[in-house]
């Protein structure tokens, strides 16, 4: 039996469609559905799901609800006469070289960041956050990587009037300069690849680039203005105005484009759909004309190009188009990877992306404060993705935070995921700058999760600290592997300033006070807690010390938490068991394992090791690589050489170095030195690990 739609839902289709002067095959490949499909939905056969609807309202430049109800705003007109007005009146413009005849040669802040798709990940999620709508309780933010080739790259260049921007790529690129031989290499490669990567970041539950052309708010900050933070509050993200620069550093050609609906209209009384470019270059010569370097995308108003408004067919065709509601959509022209020297594929970044937001936004996630979707289009088609789940990379620490917020924890570790929380006191400093404030104290609040011997993949940040604030973006995670010999192991988690406040509470003065001078103790990167020139400057002595201070207390909590016990507990980790085991009561393991070694630091910075492996005995020879690891705070350890590697008993070195066990052996000994030429610090101020890499079972006939 089939389905009619009610009347009024077709009729609003069909006046939508007529308006759009879209037929009804271009709306099926812009929706990603079959003909016979949309031709059952205005003959009234066939009911468009919600998700179809969504779909059909941005093609159709309309709200879902008025396709539904006949509610907020309809169909803003013909696609064809909005396509026509924005091709003649849209235009690039670059700014005049100085009359002194100065050359800039690029924004030095693009290159203030590690190039990496996690940093951009980071300081993007950053900005999203930081202009939170007031009244919000969350802010959604959608990732898209969007592959263009073929019809879909050549539609996507004549809406970004790509001819007038190829000239002044062109002329960038022959400026032998950093940003001009970057330039010139991606032009070759669009060249012969006859393909292009965006990234389009929407936000929603945000103010919008509010503000007029010029002067103060978030657009002007973002478009025009070079150092300008312009953030709402005084404990927000950044502070120094030079996280946007990303967004350029992550471009091929340097450029990235916004559209956005405000939340509060501009002086002329605009807030909707408005649409702004900027490429920033270097600077260049092109048909005998010197330009500074920066460019704009937008509409020409004399001598000026300032914002477009109101056309929506311009939006969507630049893959900027979004929902009706205030926020802001960026887009990332040519996006790539700087930090690899190979191409990355468009799933490979969807990829990195979402792992990036779980790493540092897994509080905001897990306390429901920010929702973040990752997804991969071919054109103007969906192929995958969906929304970022923190506990699918940061499980540990998700499961600490929610039990700290349902209040199940615990005084002492017993089984395995037992959470314990403890303050930490932080010293403020008195404040010089205004709000002027004396100092006070602060209860930071410090869980640590016990890991027992839950499997732990090599990424899964084992005896690490997450350090954050009220943004609740982690800013660094600390390792502590070694605050205490024998220590259990451990995810510990350290909330400062409104970020220890508990949800539906209201932060105290001293977490506000904490949370704006953690601020101002973080770089530009937003990577630590440390003495920035404006901690110095706006606040008294100690500021350094007080942060050294609280991070040293923070450690003895976690060493005093994590102490091993001196019961006999049955299911205690086995590392720790095999440690205070008198004689050899114990069956030793099923793989071979390293057994109490002996260091020695030699005269020359060498590391002399000697060590014992222990295993089951078995009917075969086992064959591993014994690695020497510098113990790092963050990141990968990296591996030394060894200069000698010597059996000592029941084993062997084989030519590849691998040593070699004999079958049906409990124990064997080897001695190493390390070569102090490949140690990456001195030796003095460096902490080993000694490991065991590619353990395998060796034949009998091997």
């Amino acid at each position: 039996m089939t389905q009619s739609l009610p009347e009024p839902l077709v009729s609003r289709l069909t006046e939508a469609l007529e308006l759009s002067g879209l037929s009804k095959s271009e709306l099926a490949k812009s929706v990603n559905k079959s003909p016979a499909a949309v031709t059952g939905w205005f003959n009234g056969t066939k009911k468009p799901t919600a998700a179809n609807l969504k779909s059909i309202a941005k093609a159709l430049g309309t709200d879902i609800a008025w396709l539904e109800g006949g509610e907020g705003a309809g169909p803003t007109g013909d696609h064809r006469r909005l396509r026509e007005e924005y091709e003649a009146k849209c235009r690039w413009s670059f700014r005049d070289a100085p009359a002194d005849g100065g050359r800039d040669y690029g924004n030095a802040n693009v290159w203030a960041f590690d190039p990496t798709v996690a940093v951009m990940t980071k300081d993007i999620l950053q900005n999203c956050r930081d202009a939170k709508r007031p009244g919000a309780t969350c802010v959604e933010v959608t990732f898209r990587v969007i592959r263009l080739k073929g019809e879909d790259l050549e539609e996507f260049k004549r809406s970004i009037a790509w001819e007038q921007l190829h000239a002044h790529l062109e002329a960038s690129s022959r400026v032998d300069q950093r940003l001009g031989r970057l330039i010139k290499h991606k032009l070759a490669q669009l060249g012969s690849d006859q393909e292009m990567l965006l990234l389009a970041v929407e936000d929603r539950g945000t103010i919008g680039l509010i503000g007029n052309e010029t002067g103060e708010g978030n657009f002007a900050a973002l478009v025009r203005n070079n150092l300008d933070s312009n953030k709402q509050e005084a404990t927000s993200g950044g502070c120094f105005g030079l996280g946007k620069a990303v967004l350029w550093r992550m471009s091929a050609f340097s450029t990235v484009l916004f559209g956005s609906h405000l939340s509060e209209p501009t002086d002329e009384g605009l807030s909707r759909f408005r649409m702004m470019g900027k490429c920033d270059l270097t600077w260049h010569e092109s048909d005998g004309e010197c330009y500074a370097g920066p460019g704009w995308y937008g509409r020409a108003e004399g001598g000026l190009t300032v914002s477009c408004w109101d056309n929506p067919t311009l939006l969507d065709d630049l893959h900027l188009l979004r929902e009706d509601t205030p926020g802001t959509t960026a887009l990332i022209v040519g996006f790539h990877d700087p930090s690899s020297s190979e191409p990355r594929t468009a799933a490979d970044l969807a990829k990195d992306i979402r792992a990036a937001v779980a790493d540092w936004f897994w509080p905001d996630l897990a306390l429901e404060r920010m929702k973040v979707t990752v997804e991969v289009w071919d054109g103007r088609h969906r192929k995958s993705g969906g929304e970022v789940v923190a506990d699918e990379y940061r499980e540990e620490f998700v499961d600490a935070i929610t039990k700290w917020q349902n209040e199940e924890l615990v005084e002492k570790f017993v089984k395995s995921g037992d959470v314990v929380c403890v303050p930490v006191k932080l010293n403020i400093p008195k404040r010089r700058a205004d709000p002027k404030h004396p100092a006070g104290e602060h209860e930071a609040t410090l869980l640590v999760r016990y890991a027992g011997e839950e499997p732990q993949s090599s990424d899964s940040r084992l005896y690490e600290l997450a350090m954050f604030r009220g943004v609740g973006m982690v800013v660094k995670y600390l390792s502590l592997r070694h605050v205490r010999i024998g220590a259990l192991p451990f995810h510990a988690a350290l909330l400062c300033g409104n970020a220890a406040v508990r949800p539906g509470e209201e932060p105290t003065s001293d977490c506000r006070e904490a949370d704006r001078f953690f601020r101002t103790s973080e770089p530009p990167s937003h990577n630590n807690w440390t003495n920035t020139p404006d901690l110095s400057a706006e606040y008294h002595r100690p500021t350094k010390k007080a942060i050294d201070d609280f991070i040293a207390e923070v450690k003895k909590a976690v060493g005093e938490i994590v102490r091993p016990s001196t019961e006999e507990l049955d299911d205690g980790p086995n590392a720790i068991k095999e440690l205070l085991t008198i004689g050899d009561e114990d069956p030793p393991p099923e793989r071979p394992r390293i057994y109490r070694p002996e260091a020695e630091l030699l005269s020359d910075s060498s590391w002399r090791i000697t060590s014992r492996v222990h295993v089951r005995p078995k009917p075969y020879r086992w064959r591993m690589k014994p690695v020497l690891l510098f113990d790092v705070e963050s990141g990968s350890r990296p591996t030394v050489r060894w200069r000698k590697l010597e059996p000592v008993k029941n084993c062997e070195i084989d030519a590849e170095g691998f040593l070699v066990m004999d079958a049906e052996t409990r124990q064997a000994t080897f001695v190493a030195e390390s070569d102090p030429a490949s140690h990456p610090v001195d030796a003095h101020e460096a902490c080993v690990v000694l490991d065991l890499h590619k353990c395998s079972q060796l034949a009998e006939n091997e």
